[in-house]
């Protein structure tokens, strides 16, 4: 997912570390739409992927940060997997019996899958597969989400506002879904990115003039 709201913040750089691995991280091309990767069921990660998955979420961290993105599915960089990274913005309600440290801001889900979903948000949303283009899309304003860590160990969350809409658009990925598709209205360019384009495009006339 494409950052388009002021309030969106970039956090600081998350190391490979925290996956425990020692991988040379590479920033992957992202895919952009329309390619077919991006339109096409992704597949569950069993146990013989998981040295691969680390390797791919180091990866797909990176590239995201590098990118500017909030989020990033699998399928963004060609691997049709079941595996998402996002940032975590606001507050969570982890779903345990037990008093755990505070999770890492950057997060990885492995066969992410949301059970339930209540209430409604109309707002923009961009994707990182889209350029600049937006659209408005509406989701759930709360879901409670089941998913898997790279042990393949099983977690519950309910995740909220912002977090939550992260997480709905990434796992649309997942399943072929796309911006185009959820969209009310047509994909659009946002007019301060307009300005700046067209800014750009006057200042390199004048250069080549």
């Amino acid at each position: 997912m494409r950052k388009c709201q002021a309030a969106i913040s970039r956090a600081p750089q998350d190391s490979a570390s925290l996956w425990g691995i020692i991988h040379i991280v590479a920033i992957r091309e992202v895919v952009q739409y329309p390619a077919e990767v991006l339109t096409r069921p992704c597949r569950k990660i069993g146990a013989g992927k998981l040295a691969e998955m680390r390797e791919l979420i180091a990866d797909m961290m990176e590239t995201m940060q590098q990118a500017g993105g909030v989020g990033l599915a699998a399928p963004q960089v060609g691997v049709s997997l079941r595996v998402i990274v996002a940032y975590r913005i606001e507050r969570e309600e982890v779903l345990s019996s037990v008093t755990a440290p505070a999770p890492p801001r950057l997060r990885a889900y492995l066969n992410p899958r949301i059970t339930r979903g209540e209430g409604e948000e109309l707002d923009e949303e961009g994707c990182l597969s889209f350029g600049k283009l937006v659209g408005l899309i509406p989701r759930y304003t709360k879901i409670w989400l089941r998913y898997q860590d790279d042990e393949l160990k099983e977690h519950s969350e309910v995740l909220e506002g912002l977090d939550a809409r992260i997480v709905q658009h990434e796992v649309d990925h997942l399943n072929g879904i796309l911006i185009s598709d959820r969209t009310t209205v047509p994909l659009y360019e946002r007019e301060e990115e307009k300005e700046e384009s067209q800014v750009a495009a006057t200042g390199s006339d004048a250069d080549t003039a």
